[in-house]
């Protein structure tokens, strides 16, 4: 029984910190996702003509930030 008890306090930061790991390396994914889906958008958007652009109410100059101001 004590050993039970030994393996239990031993256990749980163990396991406390494997799920930590765990969380910050699906963040991590989770970060390169939303990168990749804004660089891709970004890809889009430049590829447009700059009539095309004004359309949509942009310019040129005003890709990077339309793209990824939204990650500060």
């Amino acid at each position: 029984m004590a050993t039970l008890a030994q393996n239990t306090k031993f256990a749980q930061p163990i396991l406390g910190f494997f799920a930590a790991a765990a969380a910050q390396v699906g963040a991590f994914f989770d970060s390169l996702a939303n990168a990749n889906s804004h660089m891709m958008r970004y890809k889009e958007l430049d590829a447009l003509s700059d009539a095309e652009l004004a359309e949509l109410g942009l310019t040129r100059n005003m890709l990077v930030h339309h793209v990824f101001g939204s990650l500060n």
